[in-house]
C-alpha cells in the first residue's frame, strides 16, 4: 500500500489507514545501509530530511544533494506514527536547529532545540478553553511571522492558533476565517505583504491540488480576494525572494511543469517549464527551496510500507527544467524536507 496515495484519497480512507499505521509503527525493522556523511552541515550542498523507517521511530537526517550520503542526528529520535497527509505537520529551521512537530497520540506539539550534542525537548499541549471540540484534526502547522512562532489550522474549522515557541504558550488568532466550503491544500504566510494565502479546492477534504486561492489580511484575517487557479500542487514560497512556486497538476493536455504563482495578478499562474517534466509519483506536500542552487526540491518515489524509495528532484527556478536527481535514504518514508 502506498502511504502517499492513502493521504490523497478520501478522508474516510485516511482515517481507516491510521490504525494500521499505528500497529505497523510498533514493530521492529533494521534501517537500511546508506552512505555516511561526515563534516559539518553545508547549506550549499545539503538539506535536512525528516524520515521514518517503517515500524520504527522518526529521525532527522542531514543529507547530501550530490550523492545522497546522510548523517542521522541521534538526538532527533522520537516515537511517532505516520500522520497523514505527509509533509504538513512538522517544521524545521536549519538556521537555529529548531524543529516542531505534532504528536498525534497526545494532542500536543514537540519542540526540539539542538545545540551540539545536547537537545532540549519541550512538550506543548494544545489546549484552548471553549474551543476544544473544534480541535479534532490538525491539517497544517507552519511558521508564523517569525521562526519563534508556529500557526495551526484544523480541518473543517475557521480557527487558527498561534504557538509562541519562546514562551511555550498557545493563543487564538481567529475563529472566523471565511473559507466556506473550500478544503485546504496549503497555507502560505507572507509577513512582508501582511497576507495569508489559502490554497484549496471546493468541497474537498485535504485535496491533492488546489484550484482556488483565498487571500486574507494576516492581521485582521478579513478576506481580501478570491481567485480561480489552474490546478497546482507542491506550493511553496522562496524565503529569500518572496516568490511563490508550485507544480501544475497533470491533465489530458499537459503534464507536470514548474509554475510561478503571483497571487495579485489577474491570472496568477505563470508556467515556467517549456515542456512536461519527466517525473511521476510526486509527493504533493513535500517540497523545499534550495537557495544555493536556485532550485525547487521535490520528492518522488514509492511510499509503500514494505519497500519505500526516495528521490530528490531539483527543478531550476529560472528555466523550469529538471537539473538533478539524487536517491536518498532508501527504505524510509520521508515526512519533511527542509533547506536554506
Amino acid at each position: 500500500m502506498s502511504i502517499e496515495n492513502a493521504a490523497d484519497m478520501k478522508p474516510l480512507f485516511c482515517l481507516l489507514s491510521l490504525p494500521l499505521l499505528l500497529f505497523l509503527n510498533s514493530c521492529d525493522r533494521e534501517e537500511p545501509f546508506t552512505k555516511e556523511l561526515s563534516g559539518r552541515y553545508d547549506p550549499a550542498t545539503e538539506v535536512f530530511i525528516e524520515a521514518q523507517v517503517p515500524r520504527e521511530n522518526s529521525f532527522l537526517y542531514r543529507v547530501s544533494l550530490e550523492n545522497g550520503a546522510r548523517d542521522r542526528i541521534p538526538t532527533s529520535e522520537f516515537s511517532r506514527t505516520l500522520d497523514l497527509p505527509l509533509g504538513s505537520k512538522s517544521v524545521f529551521a536549519p538556521a537555529n536547529n529548531r524543529s516542531v512537530f505534532y504528536q498525534d497520540n497526545s494532542n500536543g506539539l514537540i519542540l526540539q532545540q539542538s545545540a551540539g550534542s545536547a537537545t532540549i525537548t519541550d512538550f506543548i499541549p494544545i489546549t484552548v478553553p471553549d474551543y476544544e471540540q473544534h480541535l479534532n484534526w490538525l491539517e497544517q502547522l507552519f511558521f508564523g511571522k517569525t521562526n519563534n512562532e508556529v500557526w495551526l489550522s484544523y480541518n473543517g474549522s475557521a480557527i487558527l492558533l498561534k504557538v509562541d515557541l519562546e514562551q511555550l504558550t498557545i493563543s487564538l488568532l481567529t475563529d472566523s476565517l471565511a473559507t466556506g466550503s473550500i478544503g485546504l491544500h496549503r497555507y502560505l504566510l507572507d509577513p512582508a505583504a501582511d497576507r495569508l494565502y489559502f490554497f484549496g479546492k471546493d468541497r474537498a477534504a485535504s485535496p491533492i491540488w488546489a484550484d482556488t486561492l483565498l487571500i486574507f489580511n494576516s492581521n485582521t484575517f478579513e478576506l481580501e480576494d478570491s481567485k480561480s487557479l489552474s490546478p497546482v500542487f507542491a506550493i511553496i514560497q522562496d524565503p529569500a525572494s518572496g516568490r511563490i512556486f508550485g507544480l501544475t497538476a497533470p491533465n489530458q493536455d499537459r503534464g507536470v511543469r514548474l509554475a510561478e504563482i503571483r497571487p495579485m495578478d489577474i491570472n496568477p499562474i505563470r508556467v515556467i517549464s517549456p515542456e512536461d517534466l519527466p517525473i511521476d509519483q510526486v509527493s504533493t506536500n513535500l517540497s523545499a527551496i534550495h537557495t544555493a542552487t536556485n532550485t525547487l526540491i521535490i520528492k518522488t518515489g514509492n511510499n509503500s510500507i514494505d519497500s519505500p524509495t526516495n528521490f530528490l528532484q531539483r527543478i531550476d527556478l529560472n528555466t523550469g527544467e529538471l537539473s538533478a536527481t539524487t536517491e536518498v535514504i532508501p527504505g524510509t518514508i520521508i515526512t519533511g524536507i527542509f533547506a536554506e
